[in-house]
């Protein structure tokens, strides 16, 4: 029963799902898009080369028989509106491209010319602008992401479906599901308000690209709590423009950890304010507890930050400011102000060197950063820890361990000028100072200015 039709892709026809950040329709799952394949554009790809088997209206038997004469006449989809710009969505651009070859009285060929053609949405199921709905149940949502991921990577990889999102939704719940192998995030809050996320289950190799278990964004009064969460990417990632939003009892591993961030990748970004991480337990994770912004961002203020009460068990970087993250090149420094951020009671086994790392914007140094009852210890077989702080001026207290041999502060504030060697503070196993290193001793006071002392974990006084 086959039209006889053929698909030409010239020399290239590259389909990637990239997630809209404009024009979204209020869409929910209507059936169309079965266990979500519709939505990836890998699929549509598939879609397109399904219509080798026309619909009957379209190609009746008696109108086949006629299919092999004639000249071959070329339906090209950019003259139905489609548009190879890797952004627009081009599903009606095809269908109409389709009909008009399978209708047509002559052989046909579909050309997609050079270019990367989008299809289908970036939503998999959304639910939009109600007020009240609770989303629950026993049941699985299975991305298939293992199908698409390979379109997420590399140069120009853009951003491929989520599964379930909200977005305007005020007053919501999404409670008791369990999320496997998301194409692009596992969940999304966005442009919603006194929201609950709690008893989901989301898993997904660690190799799967943009698979974020939670994105919270432009969003108030969110709390997510008692989540299992194992992915390619961050646990949770908190971006832009929210305030109140409270993290707790969260279970995560793999992943990139529990991250503020990344900011300023947009100039219409908006601050945050009001983010508290509370009783998680991170394993085997790449970060822990993390805030990260963009290089060469405009303008913006993360405030009000807490992590607290975290067991880190064999993560590589526990506590961690990256005011450079994506930075492949030297560029202008981020000018996101990071401020009010608190850093207590984290305790675990690290599996690189560097247990704490605030790297902070040469631009907008960071302020009133604390530290306290903080216990990070090497893993078996690492090399004894340390610690950074750039262009940061941390507040310590309570009992201390950031490395029992050497905890390093590079000072970058401008207070002193910078030493040409680390400054380390000398540890219970250290007996005396030398005079030369009466300099650095100054600079770790400037670094840690509003310190009172230093202790170990016994309690030993350090400085």
């Amino acid at each position: 029963m086959d039209c006889g039709r053929k698909i030409d892709g010239g020399d290239q026809i590259e389909f990637r799902q990239v997630e809209s950040y404009g024009k979204k329709r209020k869409r929910y799952d209507d059936g169309r898009h079965k266990r979500g394949e519709g939505a990836t554009g890998i699929h549509a790809f598939i879609v397109v080369v399904g219509f080798w088997f026309c619909l009957p209206k379209a190609c009746p038997f008696r109108a086949r028989r006629v299919l092999t004469n004639g000249a071959e006449t070329v339906f090209d989809v950019t003259t139905f509106g489609a548009k190879p710009d890797g952004r627009t969505d081009n599903s009606l651009q095809f269908i109409k491209a389709w009909n008009a070859a399978c209708k047509s009285g002559a052989p046909a060929k579909l050309l997609f010319p050079r270019g990367k053609f989008v299809a289908g949405e970036g939503v998999w199921i959304s639910i939009e602008n109600v007020n009240g709905i609770i989303v629950t149940g026993e049941g699985t949502l299975d991305g298939q992401g293992d199908s698409v991921w390979q379109y997420a990577r590399g140069e120009g990889g853009g951003l491929l479906p989520v599964s379930l999102q909200m977005m305007k939704v005020q007053n919501g719940v999404i409670q008791n599901i369990k999320l496997v192998n998301s194409k692009g995030f596992h969940t999304k809050v966005t442009w919603s308000s006194n929201i609950t996320v709690t008893n989901l289950n989301i898993t997904a190799p660690a190799t799967s690209p943009n698979t974020d278990g939670l994105h919270i964004s432009s969003s108030q009064n969110v709390n997510a709590t008692n989540l299992i969460i194992g992915t390619g990417d961050d646990c949770i990632s908190v971006g832009e423009g929210n305030t109140d939003v409270a993290i707790s009892q969260i279970t995560c591993g793999p992943g990139h950890g529990i991250s503020i961030g990344s900011l300023r990748k947009r100039p219409q970004e908006k601050d945050v304010k009001g983010v508290t991480v509370k009783n998680c337990t991170l394993t085997g994770t790449t970060n822990g507890a993390r805030i990260k912004t963009y290089h060469a961002s405009p303008s913006l203020v993360a405030s009000g930050i807490v992590y607290e009460d975290i067991v880190m068990n064999d993560v590589k970087n526990p506590i961690i400011i990256d005011q450079h993250y994506n930075s492949k090149k030297k560029g202008q420094p981020s000018k996101v102000q990071i401020s009010d951020v608190h850093f207590r009671n984290i305790s675990g086994t690290v599996v690189t060197p560097v247990a704490v790392n605030l790297d902070c914007s040469e631009a907008v140094p960071c302020q009133d950063i604390e530290l306290a009852d903080t216990n990070l210890t090497p893993a078996n077989g690492i090399a004894p820890l340390s610690s950074a702080c750039i262009n940061a001026k941390p507040t310590l207290s309570g009992l201390l361990n950031l490395g029992q041999d050497s905890v390093v502060f590079i000072l970058g504030f401008g207070a002193f000028p910078k030493p040409n060697a680390e400054a380390k503070a000398i540890g219970e196993n250290k007996t005396t100072i030398e005079n030369e290193a009466e300099y650095l001793v100054k600079a770790i006071c400037a670094c840690l200015l509003d310190a009172t002392d230093i202790r170990d974990i016994q309690g030993h006084l350090l400085l």
